[in-house]
């Protein structure tokens, strides 16, 4: 990532490094811990995204045909605003374990799009 193998490049937010030549910041876009248990991912003015490694999610292919789509997508969005406390309720399509189904758990479907399950 460096153009020198490392010399110039110090501690930046979170896990990110840069360098400086002459007064301009070159940021490192993705890093890997040095535990190698996370990801991190610079964004230009957005800030530092992390990802655990080593994790499996689980395949949020909701209907069972083997596919993430929109069908599975749909499943989780008609049921926006359910909680816990809902007579309907259904773990299921609490994606993110938080107690109720909101644009969170759409979220996670949709980032799995096009993905095949097993």
């Amino acid at each position: 990532i460096s153009r020198d193998g490392g010399a110039f490049w110090t501690p930046w937010n979170e896990g990110l490094t840069h360098t400086e030549i002459g007064s301009t910041l070159i940021a490192s876009p993705m890093k890997l811990s040095a535990d190698g248990d996370y990801l991190y991912l610079g964004t230009n003015g957005s800030g530092v995204f992390r990802r655990e490694l080593g994790t499996t999610e689980p395949c949020p292919d909701l209907n069972g045909d083997g596919t993430v789509d929109i069908v599975d997508i749909m499943l989780v969005a008609v049921r926006w605003g359910m909680t816990s406390a809902d007579p309907d309720w259904d773990p299921r399509y609490d994606l993110d374990g938080d107690g109720d189904v909101d644009i969170a758990d759409i979220v996670l479907v949709a980032a799995h799009w096009g993905e095949t399950c097993p």
